[in-house]
């Protein structure tokens, strides 16, 4: 498992609530909360992951340690996709801010 893959698996498991969950849609744009959701999800998959192959016993092609040095791993690689995800949002953020300043654009504080 990667990071790449948890957080492809965190942005199809987003898109679907988006499109599915009355209400969601609106929620999402308007909360604060953004980054405690994705640090669950990013958190959350890898544990799934991680107990569907070695609770469950499931066939999924991905290579996971049914040990407790297996289920740290898995958790880092969550934690890395989470600040990954995040460090490319503040930096992204950032130069849009400093570009709509330089444009002479609002910008929200």
């Amino acid at each position: 498992m990667s990071e790449e893959l948890i957080l492809m698996i965190v942005g199809y498991v987003v898109s679907v609530l988006l499109e599915v969950i009355p209400g969601f849609k609106e929620w999402w744009s308007d909360v604060a909360h953004k980054r405690p959701v994705l640090f669950g999800l990013c958190m959350g998959v890898p544990i799934v992951v991680w107990l569907l192959v070695c609770a469950a016993g499931l066939p999924i092609p991905v290579v996971v340690a049914c040990t407790f040095m297996g289920f740290v791993d898995i958790l880092a690689l969550g934690l890395a996709a989470f600040f990954g995800s995040q460090g490319g949002f503040v930096t992204f953020s950032q130069y849009t801010q400093n570009a709509r300043a330089r444009n002479g654009y609002d910008v929200e504080v």
